[in-house]
């Protein structure tokens, strides 16, 4: 399931993906955004995108706000180390 999460921010849920699922998607998904070439002015602009990857295996103590927390965090480290990449949770 993909939904807007925020002014440019994007969520995507997977269930049943684990780790190596949801990077294979989010690297995909970046490939697919980095594809796209845009006219402006006469001038090639190409697109770029930051993703951060977070799981989560659901547990009596498990809180969807955590795995957010943590994508975001991912998503942080991605722009910080020159954006248009793919950070997982574990490594942010």
């Amino acid at each position: 399931m993909l939904s807007r999460y925020g002014g440019e921010e994007f969520a995507v849920l997977l269930p049943d993906a684990d780790a190596q699922a949801a990077r294979g998607v989010a690297e995909r998904l970046l490939d697919s955004v980095s594809s796209v070439e845009l006219m402006h002015e006469g001038q090639a602009v190409r697109l770029a995108c930051s993703i951060g990857v977070s799981t989560l295996v659901p547990a009596a103590l498990s809180s969807p706000s955590t795995a957010v927390s943590q994508a975001d965090k991912a998503l942080y480290v991605a722009k910080q180390q020159g954006r248009n990449r793919v950070v997982m949770a574990s490594a942010a």
